[in-house]
């Protein structure tokens, strides 16, 4: 799940749909919130031209497209997908009185499949689109950040089971050696696999600098 910083809405040709930044499988499945700009929305014609219904309906709408859409930020051009994302069920007609209103911004777009090719046409809102792309560089930043935290609680945890082999402190260089010895020959690092890695001189050679 990855998408460019700054994409945004390309035009592909004048006579052609726009092309949305993010591709298929690009979704935020699994997040409880998203970003609201309340001043955008405060200021926009969605509120200055239609009464509340609408407005509900369109911020069900905003949820549905980053909670649950694929990609993210888009939905579906059909009446009766959007009728249940607005929470009208089945009730189409109901839907439809509210539709100008609550798809006040929203427009049609080219999504493409990971391969690049066309996958099928959605809406897109440019605002939404915005804030999908923020979210979007929030998560990788947060999985960049785990990841980095698992990396060295396990590097820590090797560190250790390295010194209770050799009975005292364990160098960085000493702890990447055995690591890569470990990774090489496809072992887990269990105590047994580290104790095997000391005794073939692996802690040894790596504090002599060899």
């Amino acid at each position: 799940m990855s998408a460019a910083p700054g994409r945004g809405l390309s035009v592909v040709a004048p006579e052609a749909l726009a092309v949305y930044p993010l591709r298929r499988g690009e979704t935020l499945h699994g997040l409880t919130y998203f970003s609201l700009r309340h001043h955008a929305l405060l200021g926009s014609g969605l509120v200055s031209r239609w009464r509340h219904e609408h407005w509900g309906a369109a911020l069900m709408l905003w949820a549905a497209s980053i909670g649950s859409q694929d990609p993210a930020g888009t939905l579906p051009d059909d009446d009766r997908d959007l009728a249940h994302l607005a929470q009208y069920g089945r009730d189409v007609e109901a839907w439809r009185v509210v539709r100008p209103g609550a798809l006040w911004g929203w427009r049609r777009v080219m999504v493409l499949d990971q391969d690049g090719g066309e996958s099928g046409v959605r809406l897109a809102h440019p605002s939404m689109t915005l804030v999908v792309e923020e979210m979007m560089q929030a998560v990788e930043r947060r999985g960049a950040q785990t990841s980095d935290a698992l990396a060295r609680k396990n590097f820590g945890r090797l560190r250790k089971k390295i010194e209770q082999e050799i009975g005292t402190a364990a160098s960085a260089a000493a702890v990447r050696a055995v690591e890569a010895w470990l990774t090489q020959r496809g072992r887990r690092r269990d105590g047994a696999s580290v104790a095997e890695a000391v005794r073939a001189g692996v802690v040894a050679q790596a504090e002599r600098g060899g």
